[in-house]
């Protein structure tokens, strides 16, 4: 069966493929009627929908903008299909030649009965998906297995069982495979081979066929060029449901041969957070103080007091704030942040941002004593002395796992005031006492984690266009209590390229039934970026 590309829109439908089921009938036009019988040579006519809806699946997207397809269906030369009568089989082969959306089956019935099951393509395996060949506009034959049951009399649905990742993608390079894992059970991979596809200024639409199923972490995808060397990588942490009837979309994707920087091409600007450091102009935070306003001249004045409820981060009612907490590293690495909007449902009136719905504030709260000083109410305390050099680091706050439970909608991000994209060249990482007190005891809102459980935090960089750019990981805990990060670490973020935006989002295994249980603080400090030495 084939699949070609059909004409975009924003809005789908699900839809299944009804095939009509006729029997071979004597020259008087007597009707062959139900029950059918054992060795009865029949030719099953299959018709797909004449309104217009002869696609599948219909299409979603993970996130980003809507993108989107029909799928059209037509038949191949040869193609076969598995009838079952009563757990007995026999295989229907397409008479003549394919190309259309009508078809006629020969075979003949493998048992007596009144129902029957088809299953297409004949004698399908599931190990055909993990290794798979680019089609434009669409995926390889074979792949989509489809179902379906029914009567002689009223024939029956033949309907997606295998579900679609599309991947958008443009750039420069010559492809040689992109490489789909489940972001937690790696053993769960489909690779499609796509050796000598070239990447244009314009997307181009990747298909992969994967099993109708939950991937509770979501999933990474890598990209190789034609030399099998990984260009990109890209991670969706969240709960995803692959479904035979919605075909998720990833927003676009650039990959671009990486270009090497010359050390001496570029100087490293840090932003450290250091009150003797902050170039930026004094601002004022005009809803703190009962709106009489607080003048943020230095990085220490943006440390709420307490860490838990304080008017910085939470209002001075407690309940969230009219207008954002922000900073911005004007005239050093030009690095900025807001508060994210809070969902609907989690803000109350006028009160449409807080630090409950995610965010990155800044702290100089310490201890190495993570049991003490290891609950809710430290929030911003840093695992250690202080930050990685100095006194003062950044807080973030803020995952999507995909649940209802979610209080973030917009996921916490930093971007460049000035518009420009640059390269982000690492940052050092450390961990809260409040979730390593909970990775490595719990509370009660969450079990210690696991054997082999785990805590990430992935960065998505964004370009000027609103195209992913890339993904990079940090692991904080991979294999249980005894490898938790527990120190400041540095972290390599010049694998996203040139952005003019990165998003971080906590994941981890750890679900209390309501979604990510776990504290989703982690600590940042030194963030270097690459500007071009005059």
């Amino acid at each position: 069966m084939n699949f070609e590309l059909g004409v975009m829109k924003k809005i789908f439908s699900i839809v299944a493929v009804v095939i009509l089921i006729a029997a071979c009938t004597p020259q008087t036009g007597e009707e062959l009627g139900t029950p059918f019988y054992a060795g009865q040579e029949v030719i099953l006519a299959a018709t797909m929908p004449s309104d217009g809806a002869n696609h599948m699946p219909s299409m979603k997207c993970v996130s980003g903008k809507d993108a989107g397809t029909k799928i059209h269906l037509t038949w191949n030369t040869g193609d076969q299909v598995n009838v079952t009568v009563n757990g007995k089989s026999a295989i229907f082969t397409l008479v003549g030649e394919g190309g259309s959306a009508q078809g006629e089956f020969k075979g003949t019935m493998p048992a007596d009965g009144a129902r029957y099951t088809v299953t297409y393509p004949a004698n399908y395996n599931e190990n055909v998906l993990a290794n798979q060949t680019y089609v434009e506009n669409g995926f390889g034959n074979g792949l989509m297995k489809m179902t379906g049951e029914g009567t002689l009399d009223n024939g029956f649905a033949l309907s997606a069982a295998n579900a679609l990742l599309g991947l958008q993608i443009k750039g420069d390079i010559t492809l040689g495979k992109i490489k789909v894992t489940n972001f937690q059970d790696n053993s769960k991979n489909y690779t499609l081979n796509c050796a000598g596809v070239d990447l244009t200024a314009s997307a181009k639409l990747f298909y992969i066929v994967l099993p109708a199923e939950r991937w509770k972490h979501g999933f990474t995808a890598e990209v190789y060029d034609a030399e099998d060397n990984l260009i990109k990588s890209f991670t969706n942490p969240t709960d995803l449901t692959f479904s035979a009837t919605s075909a998720l979309m990833m927003p676009e994707i650039v990959v671009n041969q990486p270009t090497a920087q010359p050390e001496d091409s570029y100087e490293l600007r840090i932003l450290t957070f250091e009150d003797d450091d902050a170039q930026f102009s004094p601002y004022t935070l005009d809803y703190v103080d009962w709106w009489s306003g607080r003048e943020i001249t230095t990085w220490s004045e943006l440390i709420d007091d307490p860490e838990y409820g304080g008017p910085l981060l939470y209002g001075d009612e407690g309940m969230g704030m009219a207008e954002p907490y922000w900073w911005y590293d004007e005239g050093n690495t030009e690095l900025r942040h807001t508060f994210p909007l809070a969902p609907d449902g989690y803000a109350y009136g006028e009160y449409i941002y807080c630090f409950w719905s995610g965010g990155h504030a800044i702290s100089n709260y310490a201890s190495t004593d993570y049991i003490t000083n290891g609950g809710f109410e430290n929030q911003l305390t840093v695992h250690g002395t202080g930050g990685h050099s100095g006194e003062n680091f950044a807080v973030h706050y803020g995952y999507m796992d995909g649940s209802s439970y979610n209080k973030t909608e917009n996921l916490p991000s930093i971007e460049f005031g000035d518009g420009v994209a640059r390269v982000v060249d690492h940052m050092w990482m450390n961990i809260s006492t409040y979730t390593l007190n909970c990775l490595l005891n719990g509370n009660d809102l969450t079990e210690k984690v696991a054997e082999n459980g785990w805590v990430r935090l992935v960065a998505t960089g964004w370009d000027e266009n609103d195209n992913m750019t890339g993904s990079s990981i940090f692991t904080f805990c991979e294999g249980g209590t005894n490898n938790v990060i527990k120190d400041w670490t540095k972290w390599d973020l010049s694998v996203l390229g040139e952005v003019v935006s990165i998003q971080f989002n906590v994941c981890g295994d750890n679900d209390n039934n309501y979604g990510f249980s776990q504290p989703a603080y982690l600590m940042y400090d030194d963030v270097a970026v690459r500007f071009p030495k005059e």
